[in-house]
């Protein structure tokens, strides 16, 4: 493990002196534009818009892990991203439905946090990632954003406790979407009912 992690962070340093300060900027870049994606992810009515749009904006969040060279959180936006593709098919396809998926995805995030275990602080990632997966398969979109909310808990400790600033905000703009759909879909189904 010391050898691919050793390599990994080489060739990003390597990067960053190529690129100087351009490496920052575009870092900053990619961290704003997922925010968004993010933010707007939990504002969606449906499941499925909610699944699709958090994708792209964890494709944005793995891409700035690597230019980070942070191993650990770069296999949990990698892992998202497929587990994310597959549960968005849970509604309508039957393969995708099987609860063997949750534990695969649960192993698969179990499996690589323990190949790219850097120290203590790379466990929040591992459980944001736990919560991810627990979060996104299921049906329900309150359950989904209540799950989510737990889990952005757990990247915004893993932002403070790596020093990354961009991924804190956006951490605290994801709970805020999360939070304000959660009240906004409420009072929705209140008014439905009455």
């Amino acid at each position: 493990m010391g050898l691919l992690l050793e390599s990994f962070r080489g060739s990003i340093e390597i990067l960053k002196l190529n690129l100087g300060v351009w490496h920052t900027v575009i870092s900053y870049l990619i961290g704003a534009i997922s925010i968004v994606f993010l933010f707007i992810s939990f504002q969606m009515k449906k499941r499925n818009k909610i699944l699709i749009i958090n994708a792209i904006g964890s494709f944005g969040w793995t891409i700035f892990f690597v230019l980070q060279g942070d191993l650990m959180c770069m296999f949990t936006g990698v892992i998202a991203l497929i587990r994310t593709i597959i549960f968005s098919f849970r509604t309508n396809h039957p393969w995708a439905k099987s609860i063997v998926w949750l534990f695969v995805f649960l192993g698969l995030n179990v499996f690589f946090s323990v190949l790219s275990f850097d120290s203590w602080r790379d466990t929040f990632p591992l459980l944001a990632s736990m919560m991810a997966t627990i979060s996104f398969y299921m049906i329900k979109e309150k359950h989904v954003r209540a799950c989510s909310f737990i889990c952005y808990l757990m990247w915004m400790c893993n932002s403070l406790s790596k020093l990354y600033w961009i991924a804190l905000a956006s951490d605290i703009i994801t709970l805020s979407s999360v939070v304000i759909s959660l009240i906004r879909y409420r009072k929705q189904n209140a008014v439905k009912k009455q």
